[in-house]
């Protein structure tokens, strides 16, 4: 079951994905909900791809898929839509 996170920039500031499929700014920390989980680090990232389903559903749109890579190693998949982030999945 996918889990909700907040990816962060530098600054603090939530990263989204424009309409051109491109990050709003650089992702600098993933946070697992709720904040009570602490913040890591991202050390790498690849993405997004976007992924268009069930266009013909209302509500659902688009989903830019994130690869990053934490700072303790670990790398996640990571989903983001206008409701925010979601993690999709984990390897060590």
């Amino acid at each position: 079951m996918p889990e909700p996170v907040d990816v962060l920039d530098a600054g603090g500031v939530p990263v989204g994905v424009d309409a051109r499929c491109r990050l709003t700014a650089a992702p600098a920390t993933v946070r697992w909900r709720p904040h009570g989980d602490p913040v890591r680090a991202v050390v790498g990232w690849a993405g997004p791809w976007l992924l268009t389903q069930r266009w013909w559903v209302e509500g659902a749109g688009p989903r830019a898929h994130l690869q990053v890579t934490l700072d303790e190693g670990q790398a996640l998949l990571l989903a983001g839509t206008r409701d925010g982030w979601v993690c999709e999945a984990t390897y060590d």
